[in-house]
Formats: C-alpha cells, sequence, structure tokens
C-alpha cells in the first residue's frame, strides 16, 4: 500500500529576512526513503516560483525541505505552497518499494512573509560649507532606504570615515536607530588641516570591520554599506586656531 502524507510542518508566521532557510517538513504515515535523486517542493515567494529542495530525512517519517531566500524578494500577503513535487529523478518510496502518493493539503501560510531587501544609502547631508576649527562639531546626517536599527557592545559604534587632509577620522554614530535617518558626528582636533575640503570614505564602517552586522532593519537584513560620497569640497578645516 503507497505511503500517504499525513501532515506539512511550515515555518513558523513571521516575516523572513535575506539568507533565511525556510524549512518544511513533510509527515508520512510509514517509513520513507529518497534515492537516486533531490527532489523538490514547489512553493511561490512573490509571484515567483521557488523550488525548496530535499535536506534530510530518508529512513524516517518526514522527510525536510528548505529554501534560502535571496535578497530583494518580498512576499507581504504570505507565500505560497503548491501541490508539487519535482522528483529531479529521485524515488521516494517506503521500505517495500512503494511509491509515495505525494498528494497532500497545502496549510494556511499567509503569515509566512518576506521582506529580503536590504537598506541602501540614499544620501548623506553634510555640514555647510565653511571653515571649522579645534572644537567644532562635524555634523553628517545619513538617510536610508527604510529604517535601521543600530546596536553595538563596548563602545564599537558604527561610523563614518573622513579624510581630514592626510588623517583618516571617525565621525561616530550618535543617534537615530530605529529610524531611517542615523545621524554621524566628528569634533576637529587640534591637528587636523583641511584647506581644499575633506573627503567621506565609502563603505560605512565600524571597527573589526563588522558592521553589517550592526546596522539591520527590523527584518534583521544587512545594510548595503557602499554609497556614492557626497562633495564635501566646501567644508575646510585648519585646527589649531579660530582665527582666520
Amino acid at each position: 500500500m503507497a505511503p500517504t502524507i499525513s501532515n506539512l510542518g511550515k515555518p513558523a508566521d513571521g516575516t523572513y529576512p535575506a539568507n533565511k532557510r525556510l524549512d518544511f517538513r513533510i509527515f508520512f504515515d510509514s517509513p520513507i526513503n529518497v534515492s537516486g535523486g533531490v527532489p523538490s517542493l514547489l512553493i511561490r515567494v512573490g509571484n515567483q516560483l521557488r523550488e525548496a529542495r530535499y535536506l534530510w530525512g530518508s529512513g524516517g517519517n518526514y522527510l525536510v525541505f528548505g529554501y534560502r531566500l535571496q535578497e530583494g524578494e518580498t512576499d507581504t500577503d504570505g507565500i505560497e505552497v503548491l501541490n508539487t513535487f519535482l522528483l529531479n529523478g529521485a524515488s521516494i518510496q517506503d521500505t517495500a518499494g512503494n511509491d509515495a502518493n505525494l498528494t497532500f493539503t497545502a496549510p494556511n501560510t499567509s503569515g509566512v512573509k518576506v521582506d529580503a531587501v536590504r537598506p541602501r544609502i540614499e544620501e548623506i547631508q553634510v555640514p555647510n560649507p565653511g571653515q571649522y576649527n579645534t572644537g567644532d562639531e562635524l555634523t553628517f546626517t545619513v538617510r536610508f532606504s527604510k529604517a535601521v536599527n543600530v546596536s553595538f557592545t563596548n563602545g564599537n559604534k558604527p561610523f563614518l570615515r573622513l579624510l581630514i587632509g592626510s588623517r583618516v577620522r571617525k565621525a561616530e554614530y550618535v543617534s537615530g536607530s530605529g529610524t531611517n535617518q542615523l545621524v554621524f558626528r566628528y569634533v576637529v582636533q587640534e591637528e587636523d588641516q583641511d584647506i581644499d575640503g575633506i573627503n567621506i570614505l565609502t563603505p560605512l564602517a565600524r571597527p573589526r570591520n563588522t558592521l553589517q552586522s550592526s546596522l539591520r532593519d527590523v527584518t534583521g537584513n544587512q545594510i548595503i554599506a557602499d554609497f556614492t560620497p557626497p562633495v564635501t569640497t566646501g567644508i575646510r578645516i585648519r585646527g589649531g586656531s579660530d582665527e582666520s
């Protein structure tokens, strides 16, 4: 007698980011073996058909299929599990060699949503052109395409890298977590000099070059740290004196 699918376990309801794997457990009424290939379960993410590929479970009562979300995918009303397997040359049989009946009732996946779009930097607002002296503050506002959450430990704040003369300085994160605008600030030091204008260096950074692990959207997508530097030739630095 052919083994049949008794249940299909879906991912928990929630919104999933890029690189997250969606796992599906296919339960059978008897032990099942997979051989000869790698079968797939068809799902729909947004308006695109995707293959959740077989991962493990042969010899037991359930098989696990998984699909890893790709950057840029979205599905605001929930993914869909299709009543379709692609065998891809595989056999799915019980221990007696009977082919499994692979029809099933699809579960409700309206709560399994996808936001795999990473926040990108759209604009950097810079200080007004002019001369800045020792102790003056340079404030930069980085505007993202979506809200960004900032987290860091032991004072390892994310920062913008500023080229002032021949020195690279850090404009450290100040505020804005949970919004799409983050504020960074640098205080001019006595030894800073730049008569032809500072430069902002890409990408956004933090100690140990692990910025992406500390700046994410609410879903968990890492930011895209690269950006096109704005024009800053009018921001001149004369440390050591407040005289013209």
